[in-house]
């Protein structure tokens, strides 16, 4: 993961990360884009349902998610990866790029949550102690 993310944003690597607040700061960044897009496609998948109101339907609800982040509850990896999925899931891009195409920033968050998910699969699979009992090749 490491190696995918270093290529992705140079300012995660490990080799890269001297200063914590700037690495927070650019996961953040990633986040707010990721509701962005996610809040844009379902409001475009149901726009039949806002009618004039659309724009601003999309920005109260980026508000209103963005405004909320901190009362959270911290999630196992299951959970994480569960709504990693979910988020993955509701982002339905043919919506948004029938209008425009996804800017930079939109696509390299969108690679970030693929790699995250890769990640944490690997992470939550390799904890259970079937995986450590199989076979390393096929027989």
């Amino acid at each position: 993961m490491e190696f995918k993310i270093a290529r992705l944003l140079p300012e995660l690597s490990v080799f890269n990360s001297r200063n914590q607040e700037m690495a927070e700061e650019k996961i953040n960044e990633l986040i707010d884009t990721i509701i962005d897009i996610q809040v844009i496609c379902v409001c475009l998948q149901y726009k039949h349902h806002y009618i004039g109101t659309l724009d601003k339907k999309i920005y109260e609800t980026q508000e209103y998610i963005k405004g909320n982040l901190e009362t959270g509850e911290i999630l196992s990896k299951i959970a994480l990866f569960k709504a990693i999925q979910s988020i993955l899931y509701q982002i339905e891009l043919d919506y948004l790029t029938d209008l425009r195409p996804l800017s930079t920033k939109e696509e390299v968050a969108l690679k970030f949550m693929d790699i995250l998910k890769e990640a944490l699969m690997y992470n939550i699979i390799r904890d259970i102690d079937e995986y450590d009992k199989a076979e390393w090749s096929i027989m």
